[in-house]
């Protein structure tokens, strides 16, 4: 049976520290930045030449990694666009809908079962996947690979006022993913819903966090996973002073039927290689949030 839906999804994504890239701030020395365009382009048969110059941009400044020259930001405008034109495209291949695309910027409608695919899919495209250079109708152009991009990601129930909701999806945007991670600031995922306080956050530069909240969404629509467990497990480790690896055991078990053992094992080895601190996020924000949202 065809229910209608009655939430939707706000999208907005802003490149982390875009006014450095301006500047010629790449994140890492000119050195650095060199070897990493002449290995993905191929170059290293001129890449002699390129640290010459790049030791003539240090020299100048330490903190640059490129002199921003006319010829810099032209290739910097290109690449802006290209991502945006890119953008627009995975939006509507996942039948949503853009309201403006930027370049490092986006803000996107979209259905709620295509939002986090969507979100994997745009920020992928910021570093132009694996390769660090976007092609277009044979224009190579190298992506802006030094910094992240931060994505809010706001689940909107129809009845209530689009505007706001846009208004706090965006203010979400720059007050929650100003997180440190381990090696790297921002580049943050912040998921959030309508008439409803929880947020979660997760780090976007390795996607195996993201992935894995969409698989136990998946999980939990196909009714391998109680809706419950995220209570069940934010109450035990609140009650007992037990190692995250032995409540999440226990958790998973008392949540997954028994004759899915073999899934329980994956699970807890899987989250358990997240991390103590992006599993928790996982379970107790994130499906706090997806389990409720109307299929």
């Amino acid at each position: 049976m065809l229910l209608p839906k009655t939430y939707y999804t706000i999208v907005k994504g802003d490149g982390d520290s875009v006014g450095k890239v301006l500047n010629g701030e790449l994140n890492m020395s000119a050195k650095d930045y060199v070897a990493l365009l002449a290995n993905e382009a191929g170059l290293k048969g001129a890449i002699n030449s390129m640290l010459e110059i790049a030791s003539i941009v240090e020299a100048l400044n330490e903190k640059l990694s490129l002199i921003p020259s006319p010829a810099y930001l032209a290739t910097l405008s290109r690449a802006l666009m290209i991502t945006a034109l890119k953008d627009a495209h995975i939006v509507r291949a996942h039948l949503g809908f853009v309201v403006y695309a930027g370049g490092d910027d986006i803000l996107a409608l979209l259905p709620t079962e295509r939002a986090l695919s969507c979100v994997r899919a745009l920020r992928e495209n910021y570093w132009a996947g694996k390769g660090g250079f976007h092609v277009l109708d044979k224009v190579i152009v190298p992506a802006l690979m030094t910094y992240g991009r931060s994505f809010s990601l706001r689940y909107s129930h129809v009845m209530d006022p689009m505007k706001p909701e846009i208004n706090l999806t965006i203010e979400l945007l720059e007050t929650k993913a100003k997180k440190k991670w381990n090696v790297f600031n921002k580049d943050t995922l912040v998921i959030s819903k309508g008439r409803d306080q929880n947020i979660a956050r997760l780090p976007l530069q390795d996607m195996k966090y993201l992935d894995m909240l969409e698989y136990l969404w998946m999980l939990l629509i196909a009714g391998h996973i109680s809706s419950g467990i995220s209570e069940d497990y934010n109450q035990l480790k609140e009650a007992a002073n037990y190692v995250f690896a032995d409540i999440l055991n226990y958790v998973l078990k008392r949540n997954i039927g028994r004759k899915r053992e073999k899934l329980v094992t994956e699970l807890q080895q899987s989250l358990c290689g997240l991390g103590n601190r992006s599993a928790e996020e996982i379970l107790i924000n994130g499906l706090r949030i997806l389990r409720v949202l109307p299929q």
